[in-house]
């Protein structure tokens, strides 16, 4: 009896150990593989990526290893290196063609797990950009392109489904009309008012087209049943559940509905209301489900192994809401909001500095996950404000030289980084204790606060001196 009940723990603890780990996030990064492709009549040329995504540290979450344990998906070297080198390997440049800029406004890869199969997503927004008639830069061109997949790993193929979607959208744009846009530009809208109607039509939604139109596909002979959620995060909302009112059967295959009140979306087996904020349609829903620790359990533990994991997998995902966004254009699920608070990381000062002895007198640029960047002279910081699961960050020295370096942050405090330019010529990037980062980098701030103040003080003089004359 007692070996029964030590086999029993062993098991319960095998099925339970996932779930401890899920909150310790990793990183996943890709690299676009040099793919050669073809475009037929081609008269242009990718001049320059721009990354104008609101999220640029991340692409999404991905579910690496055997129970699909979420790891925050990055390029290797960064958007605008990945794209512009991948481009670049096919549509060389030269003074005949006309260059043209791309601005990527979003980019976001997502994996839905069910029992049997996986489904990754990827969502692309492209803007292209040339020079017009008149000399200026215009819009030319926009697309946005979304791929679906499904297999029975699906992580593996987002860097596969990234290529193919942006060779789709320079494809389409080399065959468009875009070389007319030169003198008669696309209407570049700054802002993108989305609001959820004050008239809401109840019924329900088959497609996210019908919520956006608010024309849903049914609106006769069915009921919503709504039942108040016990859970304590959940307390003042409710589960629904849709039914034709002549029968007990429930609707399958919905993207959503509304009770003429509110609009909700369908999400993990459950509907949730949509909102509107920043620009972006979102939604608070459960966290994301690992459905690999329950099938390993019910593997493992049988029925009585299974039903523990989910109950326990189910109590970690309501017990952890999480804002959603949808993509507004294809109404897919595309991420968790700022995509790392999945692991409810910390915001950190990252301070970055650098020393004013045995340094050379050069003065060289530094950039942090290739978006952030801030130019260094000797005995100078700056500090950034980045979530402690952004980890590693990659910081690049870039002068004559160029050093890239991986620096591990502190997941509960401030992170000092040490940049320098030696007399040995040889640049320098480590992360430092506190202790000696706090010396030197508020030494650093000291001299540069001093160093700013003259500068003031002197353009003043020179002002004073001009309007003297």
């Amino acid at each position: 009896m007692i070996n029964k009940v030590k086999k029993r723990i062993l098991i319960l603890l095998f099925i339970l150990m996932p779930l401890f780990s899920l909150s310790q996030g990793s990183v996943n990064y890709i690299s676009l593989l040099p793919e050669h492709f073809k475009i037929e009549n081609r008269n242009f040329y990718i001049s320059k990526v721009i990354d104008e995504r609101k999220n640029k540290f991340s692409l999404g979450i991905s579910q690496v290893g055997p129970f699909n344990k979420k790891a925050v998906t990055k390029f290797k070297n960064g958007l605008e290196n990945s794209f512009f080198n991948f481009i670049s390997n096919s549509l060389d440049s030269d003074s005949v063609h006309q260059a043209v800029t791309i601005k990527v406004l979003d980019l976001d890869i997502s994996e839905r797990t069910t029992a049997t199969t996986e489904t990754g997503t990827v969502s692309l927004r492209i803007n292209f950009y040339a020079r017009g008639t008149k000399g200026e830069q215009v819009k030319i061109f926009e697309l946005t392109k979304v791929k679906k997949e499904r297999a029975f790993d699906v992580t593996k193929g987002h860097e596969r489904r990234i290529r193919e979607v942006l060779v789709e959208i320079i494809e389409e744009f080399s065959i468009s009309a875009w070389e007319e846009n030169l003198s008669n530009p696309i209407v570049d809208e700054s802002t993108e008012n989305l609001i959820i109607p004050i008239n809401l039509v109840t019924g329900i939604y088959f497609s996210y087209n019908d919520f956006v139109s608010n024309i849903p596909s049914k609106t006769t002979d069915f009921k919503i049943i709504a039942k108040p959620r016990t859970h304590r995060k959940w307390v003042g909302s409710n589960s629904y559940k849709l039914k034709k009112t002549e029968t007990t059967w429930k609707f399958k295959k919905v993207w959503g509905f509304s009770n003429g009140e509110k609009a909700f979306v369908r999400h993990q087996n459950e509907f949730f209301e949509i909102f509107a904020e920043d620009g972006e349609y979102k939604f608070k829903g459960y966290d994301i489900q690992n459905v690999q620790v329950i099938n390993g359990a019910t593997l493992i533990g049988g029925a009585l192994g299974g039903g523990i994991a989910a109950a326990a997998e189910l109590a970690r995902m309501k017990d952890n809401p999480q804002i959603y966004i949808l993509n507004k254009y294809s109404g897919e699920v595309q991420g968790q909001e700022k995509q790392v608070s999945v692991y409810n990381g910390k915001l950190i000062n990252v301070y970055f500095y650098r020393k004013g002895k045995n340094e050379l007198a050069d003065l060289f640029e530094f950039t942090v996950n290739d978006s952030l960047s801030y130019s260094f002279e000797p005995s100078s910081m700056k500090y950034f404000r980045i979530r402690s699961t952004e980890s590693p960050i990659k910081v690049c020295y870039k002068n004559s030289k160029e050093v890239c370096v991986d620096i591990i942050l502190h997941e509960d405090k401030d992170t000092f980084v040490s940049i320098s330019n030696e007399e040995d010529g040889i640049p320098n990037i480590k992360r430092v204790t506190r202790s000696e980062g706090e010396f030197e980098g508020t030494k650093a701030e000291n001299i540069q606060r001093r160093r700013e103040r003259a500068k003031l003080k002197e353009r003043k003089a020179e002002g004073e001196k001009i309007e003297g004359k």
